[in-house]
């Protein structure tokens, strides 16, 4: 199966449109809005936000929710030393990012929503003919109360996260609110739409015993660039359970069915289950882990899978950690499934109570499956600081070094460093 790119009547502006009716549309308007809103205005039917008042009984006083609007601007100075991903005659240049955000909070009602919606101007000193407009956002819906209302011990969450950007992000940030990235693959620089939303229930069978059953959707759409990339959906659906055996220990188990889709190339399906547990050893120490294996029907192919994290505070540092390994799509390199392997490392250290810093680290392997055409090992770190500068105001600084080994057919092997200052303004 080959590589195909997306392709629109005339134009870049013709790709994005269809790129964001096809992506955007069916999952946001058709799902997500819909639902937001009926939950929305179901949980308010009976209150209004932030009043207080008498109730009928004579009870005392309470307030009824928190409502938070909290937008914040960050303008950062960066240099690039590779903008092409060139594995070599490498271009550098020097960047001004200026990326308006606002977060929106509501808790205390029926539904408790969480939505954040960025945007970024992206202008090059040297090439200013490669500038870009990109933008990302999310939305993270619980509805566990309202539910748990309507039948007991009922629960349901909903989320939703899209990136749209030239400058595809290569791991996810560990622990962090947007899960899309490519699984640690750099791809040649190209228009990129990524868009994940699912829903996920939750029943509580007994004091001790939860079932759990839910959907995700993820889109990946690419257009332009210098070489043609595969966009692919994967529909996954989620069954599991939570048994706990102590008030420290809960056994898990989980079954999910996927279904890979690429543009043009048809679909591949798989089977996975896996069981574990997770341990909290001390208020300041939990782990976690799970192992099983993932059927391929259509190549009649069983590999193993397994997802081990780790998180521990210190008084004044934090460390988390995380290694799994999944049979998942490979990145828009090919029309093919891949064996991911990732693992990741956050460690956080408070200097003082105004100087935090921070190290990051990547690690992934991607090898598709039943053949070599696609075969990469990928290394990422990022040291940083952040001073508080004020209440509203936080400086920054970073180096990210990047690096990508192929031996494969497909993919390229590629070195990228990266500086960056800047200051995040927020009003509160």
């Amino acid at each position: 199966m080959s590589c195909r790119r997306l392709r629109a009547k005339s134009g870049e502006g013709e790709q994005t449109a269809i790129v964001l009716k096809r992506a955007a549309g069916h999952l946001i308007v058709w799902i997500g809005v819909p639902l937001a809103s009926w939950l929305w205005m179901i949980s308010g039917a009976d209150v209004a936000h932030g009043q207080v008042y008498e109730k009928p009984s004579g009870e005392p006083e309470v307030s009824l929710g928190e409502f938070r609007v909290t937008p914040s601007l960050r303008v950062a100075e960066r240099y690039d030393n590779n903008i092409f991903y060139a594995s070599s005659g490498k271009v550098d240049d020097f960047l001004t990012d200026i990326a308006p955000k606002v977060l929106i909070t509501s808790k205390g009602r029926g539904v408790d929503v969480a939505a954040n919606l960025g945007v970024m101007w992206t202008e090059y000193a040297k090439n200013p003919k490669l500038s870009y407009f990109s933008s990302n956002g999310g939305l993270n819906l619980d509805a566990s109360t309202l539910t748990g209302r309507m039948l007991r011990g009922l629960g349901l969450k909903v989320t939703e996260n899209y990136y749209y950007t030239k400058d595809y992000p290569a791991f996810a940030a560990l622990g962090g609110p947007n899960p899309i990235a490519s699984g640690g693959i750099q791809t040649n620089r190209v228009t990129t739409f990524g868009n994940s939303a699912g829903a996920t229930a939750s029943y509580v069978l007994s004091p001790r015993a939860t079932v759990l059953g839910g959907y995700t959707n993820v889109r990946t759409q690419f257009s332009g660039g210098t070489t043609p990339l595969v966009s692919s959906t994967a529909d996954i659906g989620t069954a599991g359970t939570e048994y706990s055996l102590t008030p420290t220990t809960t056994l898990l188990s989980d079954y999910f069915y996927s279904r890979f889709s690429f543009t043009g190339d048809g679909s591949l399906e798989t089977h996975a289950a896996d069981v574990g547990a997770r341990h909290k050893f001390r208020e300041d120490w939990s782990v976690d882990g799970r192992v099983g294996g993932t059927y391929i029907p259509s190549l009649e192919r069983l590999t193993y899978n397994f997802n081990v994290g780790t998180i521990k505070k210190f008084s004044a540092t934090e460390v988390s950690g995380r290694v799994l390994r999944t049979v998942t799509s490979s990145g828009g390199l090919a029309a093919a499934l891949s064996y991911s392997t990732v693992a990741q490392l956050l460690v956080t250290h408070h200097l003082t109570p105004a100087l935090t810093a921070t190290l990051a680290g990547n690690y992934g392997t991607t090898k598709t499956v039943g053949s070599s055409s696609v075969d990469l090992k990928t290394y990422n770190v990022t040291p940083g600081i952040t001073y508080a500068l004020a209440r509203w105001a936080d400086l920054f600084a970073s180096y990210s070094y990047y690096k990508q080994d192929s031996t494969g057919t497909a993919g390229l092997s590629v070195n990228r460093t990266q500086v960056t200052v800047g200051i995040t303004m927020t009003w509160q």
